[in-house]
């Protein structure tokens, strides 16, 4: 039964550990087919034996062109070997309970995304006319993973710029949302504002995390202009380089922007309360205001900022199944979303 649905479905393909070849019955999929010079025999699955006298290519998406695939007008659905998958494409396929992902083993990057069904992992291959029909009927939850899984209010407002249909109706409810958004209630908003663009700026530091990322970081900085709500984020290697990173961002400012930061909004940490970063706000007459220890609420601005970037690093992760390793390139295009 499984086998009949998958051939009446051109464009997926069966992901199978023990197949010595790829294989297809259907003969429009072909970029192009040629003759073997000495053909050979197979038994497929209805036991009968066929022989096999032309192969070719068979581009899946982007990222996957399958070579040498069997032409088997006998056989009842596409099957991907995933040994000369490994081999041809010098990829990684890992396998978990309703998955399975598919990763460039140089560059760790993500090619292929194929779904459990009935006991077997299948992958829909995407060529330019079934990419545009999904674009097309599926806009609303294609931009709402791209976007790091906004709220349906904010995805609203996204797609008059970003020119797409949004249908609430059509929205479904993903798991990474879910998963990547949990937290503790919420403490009572400050009204408290102020008046022009860098005259109060918050930051925090996002304390080591065990996983290096590749520019070789543990910790990154977050800073919020408490005016307009922008943010920037740093990765650091070392937390010893946070009074660094402040003096040359209040410098930023002053150069870009032509305006003077007034005033800072820190916790306790000792990366924020030593000497060098003291000398530094009292030569450029900057006030220093630090939070009561334990009290992570009274600094809400950028605590709630750094929420908001980890929710969306957790569903971008969590979308594209890349490494843990990543999390800095996670980290830096949440900010750039949220900007």
């Amino acid at each position: 039964m499984a086998g009949k649905q998958i051939f009446d479905k051109g464009h997926i393909w069966v992901l199978d550990s023990g197949a010595s070849h790829h294989m297809t019955p259907l003969h429009s999929l072909f970029e192009n087919l040629r003759s073997i010079n000495a053909p050979f025999y197979i038994t497929v699955p209805t036991r009968d034996r066929v022989v096999v006298d032309r192969m070719g290519t068979i581009t899946l998406n982007n990222n996957i062109k399958l070579h040498d695939v069997l032409y088997i007008p006998q056989f009842n659905c596409n099957l991907i070997s995933v040994h000369k998958l490994t081999c041809g494409l010098n990829c990684i396929v890992t396998y978990f309970a309703h998955n399975c992902v598919i990763h460039d083993q140089t560059t760790r990057r993500m090619i292929g995304l194929g779904d459990s069904c009935d006991g077997i992992y299948i992958l829909k291959s995407t060529t330019m006319g079934s990419s545009l029909v999904a674009v097309h009927e599926d806009a609303t939850n294609l931009w709402h993973a791209r976007m790091g899984h906004p709220s349906d209010q904010i995805l609203s407002q996204l797609s008059i710029p970003l020119n797409f249909h949004f249908d609430k109706n059509k929205l479904e409810c993903f798991d990474v949302c879910h998963r990547s958004k949990q937290c503790r209630l919420p403490f009572s908003l400050s009204n408290n504002k102020a008046e022009t663009p860098f005259s109060l700026i918050h930051y925090d530091l996002w304390w080591k995390y065990h996983t290096m990322a590749h520019n070789g970081a543990h910790y990154f900085i977050t800073i919020v202009d408490d005016y307009t709500r922008a943010v920037w984020v740093y990765l650091l290697k070392e937390k010893s380089k946070t009074p660094n990173i402040l003096m040359n961002f209040c410098n930023m400012i002053q150069t870009q922007f032509s305006r003077k930061v007034k005033v800072v909004r820190s916790d306790n940490g000792t990366e924020f309360t030593n000497n060098v970063i003291h000398t530094f706000f009292q030569r450029e007459g900057i006030l220093h205001e630090t939070s009561c220890v334990g009290t992570p609420q009274k600094n809400g601005r950028v605590e709630r900022k750094h929420r908001h970037i980890l929710n969306v690093t957790r569903a971008l992760r969590f979308q594209s199944c890349l490494p843990i390793s990543f999390w800095g390139e996670y980290v830096l295009a949440a900010t750039h979303l949220i900007n």
